[in-house]
């Protein structure tokens, strides 16, 4: 929600921004694919999503019709991954990462891209596909990947930490006070885990103790 303006996850082909005070549609997008895409992130006058077609999707917010009927509306910039994008888009202010959008994809890559043009700023490659929406804390990303959880400076990609885990990590993970929150998929025999981890800051490097319960 930005102002009195709420943006509405999409059906296929469609997101939605509606009036909060009235109900009434402002505009629509017609992005992603059949098979759906993200909730959506507003941030720096746009709205961020990733969608089913492999892609991360940029529509502006402003200037908002004040018609009553509903414009639609093109994206201002599309970027296309190698994968689904699954994980909600985040977005850093150009004093920690130069206004990046960061978005992991199933192709296995955190991508950071330029949250006005939409061009690729870095991608950190993993072993197992990043379905997890990142975390944006003290200038790190925060992820988890396969059976990992990764902290990477937001500025450069570079990798600061890897968390081994016991399980698949779908979730997006919260940051608080220096710990890291996340959940972990299981199976039938170990189950599933939830984690805090303790990320200290030495020098350039980091090093984390962790429990799971």
């Amino acid at each position: 929600m930005w102002g009195a303006r709420v943006c509405l996850r999409c059906v296929p082909l469609g997101r939605y921004a509606v009036d909060a005070s009235r109900g009434a549609l402002l505009w629509t997008a017609r992005i992603g694919s059949a098979s759906g895409c993200t909730p959506p992130t507003v941030a720096n006058g746009f709205v961020y999503v990733g969608s089913g077609d492999w892609s991360v999707y940029a529509v502006a917010t402003e200037p908002a019709t004040g018609a009553e009927r509903a414009v639609e509306r093109a994206y201002a910039w599309k970027y296309t991954t190698g994968g689904t994008v699954l994980s909600q888009p985040a977005w850093a202010a150009a004093a920690t990462a130069g206004g990046a959008v960061f978005a992991g994809s199933e192709d296995g890559f955190m991508y950071a891209l330029d949250g006005a043009t939409g061009a690729k700023l870095w991608a950190f490659g993993t072993s197992d596909q990043a379905l997890s929406s990142p975390w944006l804390a003290d200038g790190l990303v925060f992820f988890g990947s396969g059976k990992a959880v990764y902290a990477l400076i937001a500025a450069s990609g570079e990798r600061r930490l890897t968390f081994p885990t016991n399980g698949t990590m779908i979730a997006a993970p919260v940051v608080d006070e220096g710990v890291v929150y996340i959940g972990s998929t299981g199976s039938s025999t170990k189950g599933n885990y939830m984690y805090a981890i303790h990320v200290r800051a030495s020098g350039t490097k980091l090093s984390e103790s962790g429990l799971h319960f």
